[in-house]
């Protein structure tokens, strides 16, 4: 599960998916083969080839040290092929992660694709991207056959050389006899057997070097309090947030520069240009983004700091909806640490309970990519799922752009009309509306007031 436990705690982990499924499926696979089974194949193989040691050795000491000398022959290829192994193995897992990615964004564009007739070059494009992972798994396990070509050449050799050489002693009349010499042979079949299968298995080991590391590598986890499963009766207040001294550097605009202070129940409104920066301050306040210089506090009432991540609900303009139930989709799973009735309140609070079907309305499947809810109703759903917490400040990121007026009109009063702080980035909204506390702009990267 580290894989599956990275990819939920990468910065950019909504972007990732295709390449953690790779991880999952593919190179899952390849730790498997390659790594683990090896490992135990390792130990058996050493195994044997210790007990044929200690036999040679007790046959004649001269004799089975020119055959042991010999058997190490093998044992040099993982050493040649080291370098190519590695290289061609990191191809392929890269090539298959690309391979994933590319047939996600093509089977999700292709709508697109058929509305402008261009089925055939997105076959052709993923026809080159399959061509690629097919030659680069061709030459993996072409180099995976010259190496155990190699090491039984060498296997070979390790047989053939000591054997002609005590055949030698044997004709010189040195005190080793033709049946000694035959066993110790036969024995050192039990030596160099192993010794290649040794040199085969370091190579596939070899091979996983990249992958380990990543598999080794220590998410960063939040930390979760037994008590913050259990919903809240009462909103911690917030009494300011301020955003320090914040630079965040941007490829394709000015480059943010950040200091202000939110006080008191603020309601704020941030406009800009698309491009301009402004999701990228809601990631900053949130804690998915972590900015060079510069940092950001929010303190609540007694005028203590709050964990940052614990105080804040994020609204996205697409809220990701699991293909399961309502109450999955407001628990996140966790079912036994909210109640039926505490899931009927926050439905009624943002006007779902009834227009889903009332009492029935938990059990109601939300579909894949909540596609059996509304536009407006998937946006709820993300509220309600911060009203369940308690949090204490809302993030919502352009969370009407795709909504008709009506629903836009029904999310932002819901907004309105909870007793929390909100900062909202938007497009567009309607000139007339006066409820906000302040309403800013992000101009050359900076935060002014309209």
């Amino acid at each position: 599960m580290t894989f599956f436990s990275i990819g939920f705690h990468e910065e950019d982990s909504k972007n990732k998916t295709s390449s953690t499924i790779s991880n999952l499926t593919n190179d899952m696979k390849l730790m498997e083969t390659n790594y683990l089974t090896s490992i135990f194949a390792l130990y058996s193989n050493f195994l044997i080839f210790l007990v044929s040691l200690f036999y040679m050795i007790h046959l004649n000491l001269s004799v089975s040290v020119l055959f042991i000398v010999m058997s190490f022959l093998p044992m040099l290829v993982p050493k040649i092929f080291k370098r190519k192994m590695l290289q061609y193995t990191d191809e392929w897992s890269n090539s298959n992660s690309t391979l994933l990615n590319t047939f996600k964004d093509l089977l999700q564009g292709s709508l697109v694709l058929k509305t402008y007739n261009t089925e055939k070059s997105a076959l052709n494009k993923s026809s080159f991207v399959l061509k690629d992972m097919e030659e680069k798994n061709y030459k993996l396990t072409k180099k995976e056959a010259e190496a155990e070509l190699v090491a039984s050449i060498f296997a070979g050799l390790s047989f053939i050389t000591p054997f002609i050489v005590g055949c030698l002693l044997i004709s010189l009349n040195i005190k080793i006899s033709f049946a000694t010499l035959l066993a110790i042979f036969l024995a050192n079949d039990r030596l160099v057997g192993p010794l290649e299968n040794i040199s085969n298995l370091i190579n596939k080991i070899n091979s996983t070097q990249q992958l380990r590391k990543e598999m080794i590598k220590e998410p960063v986890r939040a930390k979760i309090n037994a008590s913050k499963l259990k919903i809240n009766n009462s909103y911690t207040v917030i009494s300011s947030l301020r955003l320090v001294n914040i630079f965040y550097p941007l490829k394709n605009a000015d480059n943010l520069h950040l200091n202000h202070v939110f006080k008191g129940n603020f309601k704020v409104l941030i406009q800009g240009p698309s491009g301009a920066g402004k999701t990228t301050i809601l990631k900053i306040i949130q804690g998915s983004l972590t900015p060079p210089n510069g940092y950001v506090s929010i303190t609540n009432e007694v005028g203590k700091n709050e964990e940052i991540p614990d105080s804040i609900a994020y609204i996205d303009q697409n809220p990701y909806i699991f293909n399961s139930s309502i109450e999955s989709n407001l628990t996140l799973f966790q079912k036994k640490a909210f109640s039926k009735k505490s899931l009927v309140q926050v439905l009624k609070s943002v006007s779902l309970f009834e227009e889903l079907g009332g009492d029935k309305c938990l059990n109601l499947n939300c579909g894949e990519n909540g596609d059996n809810l509304s536009g407006g109703q998937r946006q709820r759903i993300e509220i309600a799922r911060a009203l369940l917490r308690s949090k204490s400040l809302y993030l919502v990121d352009e969370a009407t752009s795709n909504l008709d007026k009506a629903n836009a009109s029904k999310i932002r009063n819901i907004l309105f009309g909870l007793d929390v702080p909100f900062i909202e980035v938007a497009h567009y909204i309607n000139r007339h509306e006066n409820r906000y506390t302040e309403k800013l702009k992000l101009q050359k990267g900076q935060l002014v007031n309209i």
